[in-house]
């Protein structure tokens, strides 16, 4: 008799999560946001079960959208979180704050990319949320996706992400996401690109990680094995330093004929940014046309006794026989900082 006593009470509480017909408890739900069933259970339920209908019903109440949880989530964090798309549309339309941020600074974009849900993450960008929030880690959306090796996951916020292709980039390299370093870079996430506070390139991290077809790749796309960080180290001298012989033996050999060696040369300031140029140098290849060698300038190298006639470098680096080598490259600039790399770059602190 107790047993159907609670069961009945269970109920009728329900019931009322949904009804929502006192007053009072309307009123509760707008000055305690923590409490009130009408504010927290009936909403975070009816987000849960995806069901669109009660949220609206709930919503022409007057239920307080913004309230949370003890993780400091709202119901869009728990309705993205769960991929719950009719909830997240519902919560959207009635003027829930899309980018409010949990305890752990995590937004409902954030969320959804770490559940994996890319139709939410989808809904959540056309919805105007934005990519470039960090969480208390550090962390953007992209460089989640990047991490998990989520490559649908990056192509739909490498859209919206623009400026902070090049930090997806670095974390790609750290974790040897091959695929992702192609997808990346036809983006337009620069090879070139160096953290701020040591020089080191997405190339540098592949090797010391030990991811050899990362490191296959980045070459592939433009990387310079020649590249010195801020101590003075090569990608090849850096894999030595953490035990990645085979990598470290691989990038010291002489390039292939068909590797890009591209190489930064100073530029001036445009309203106080410095821009990349990139010099790049290819057997009998043709100046480009003005369109294309706005930010790059090719010239042609010709074939020479000395030397590799195929290798591409800027030429007031290029040693006195005509081959480019660690000793004799140079890297002059850091490439533009536009993705705010200037304040840190949104990678792991302890990567190695």
């Amino acid at each position: 008799m107790k047993r159907l006593s609670k069961a009945l009470l269970l109920s009728m509480t329900t019931l009322t999560f949904y009804s929502c017909e006192s007053k009072d408890d309307i009123s509760k739900g707008e000055s305690n946001t923590k409490h009130s069933p009408l504010s927290t259970d009936s909403l975070f339920t009816a987000s849960l079960a995806d069901d669109r209908e009660a949220i609206t019903k709930l919503i022409s109440k007057g239920v307080n959208l913004q309230q949370v949880d003890s993780d400091g989530k709202t119901a869009l964090h728990i309705a993205a979180e769960a991929g719950k798309l009719n909830a997240v549309k519902a919560l959207i339309e009635g003027g829930i704050n899309i980018d409010a941020q949990t305890n752990e600074g995590k937004t409902a974009l954030i969320l959804a990319t770490e559940a994996g849900e890319i139709e939410t993450l989808r809904l959540l960008l056309r919805q105007n949320a934005a990519p470039d929030i960090k969480d208390n880690k550090g962390y953007r959306a992209l460089t989640i996706a990047a991490e998990a090796g989520n490559n649908e996951a990056v192509e739909a916020l490498a859209l919206y992400s623009r400026n902070f292709l090049d930090d997806a980039l670095f974390m790609a390299s750290i974790k040897g996401h091959g695929q992702m370093i192609d997808i990346l870079t036809n983006y337009g996430a620069s090879v070139y690109s160096r953290i701020e506070k040591d020089g080191r390139t997405p190339l540098m991290l592949a090797a010391q990680n030990g991811h050899q077809d990362a490191v296959r790749i980045l070459l592939e796309n433009g990387a310079n094995r020649y590249s010195t960080d801020d101590s003075g180290k090569t990608a090849s001298q850096l894999a030595m330093e953490t035990g990645n012989g085979p990598i470290s033996k691989y990038l010291a050999e002489k390039p292939s004929e068909n590797e890009f060696t591209l190489a930064e040369e100073n530029s001036s300031a445009i309203n106080g940014a410095v821009q990349q140029v990139l010099t790049v140098e290819r057997k009998n290849a043709s100046l480009k046309n003005s369109a294309v060698a706005q930010n790059k300038h090719y010239t042609s190298q010709g074939s020479t006794s000395q030397g590799s006639s195929s290798e591409l470098a800027i030429q007031q680096n290029l040693s006195p026989n005509g081959g480019a080598t660690p000793e004799t490259y140079s890297q002059s600039i850091r490439s533009t900082q536009i993705d705010g790399l200037a304040e840190g770059a949104d990678i792991p602190q302890d990567y190695n």
